[in-house]
């Protein structure tokens, strides 16, 4: 009669053998993962310089794509509904917001979610108000944030409004 039961030394061998090609399969795939940035998704900030989006549409460029933000309104005023536009060219994008924030003084949260436009590929529509403030002039920050295949990107844009 035979035995088909192992040993104890050969079950341990297996056992030893079946752990270290699970350690090695995990080992691979974080290596895989973090290779093509599956861990944590990028963030990209970038700044348009020297623009003043209360007066003129603005653009920041990226690495191979650009976004574009314009008060459809024309100037931009103070407890007045302005209707802004934001355009992303080169790169997929979802999930579009404006941050409005005073530069001197906090002003309260002031966001606003935009809508894809029905009649344009990558053109984003929003309404914002801006609070009044005592001193008359104020410089403002407006930041567009959002959300595409490769992460998250944060653009900012200086103006001055009365």
């Amino acid at each position: 009669m035979t035995s088909n039961t192992l040993s104890s030394g050969n079950k341990s061998a297996l056992s030893l053998l079946g752990t270290l090609l699970l350690i090695a399969a995990l080992a691979v795939l974080w290596l895989f993962a973090e290779r093509f940035n599956l861990l944590e998704p990028t963030e990209i900030e970038l700044t348009a310089a020297d623009c003043d989006v209360g007066q003129s549409a603005c653009t920041a460029q990226g690495d191979g794509f650009s976004i574009t933000l314009e008060s459809v309104s024309g100037k931009v005023s103070s407890l007045q509904p302005t209707d802004w536009q934001v355009k992303v060219e080169g790169i997929e994008s979802s999930n579009v917001l404006l941050d409005l924030q005073g530069m001197d003084m906090f002003m309260g949260p002031n966001q606003t979610a935009f809508s894809p436009a029905q009649d344009q590929a990558g053109l984003f529509r929003g309404q914002s108000i801006l609070g009044a403030c005592t001193t008359g002039e104020m410089l403002w920050q407006a930041t567009v944030l959002m959300d595409t295949p490769d992460g998250k990107i944060t653009t900012r844009f200086g103006f001055k409004a009365k």
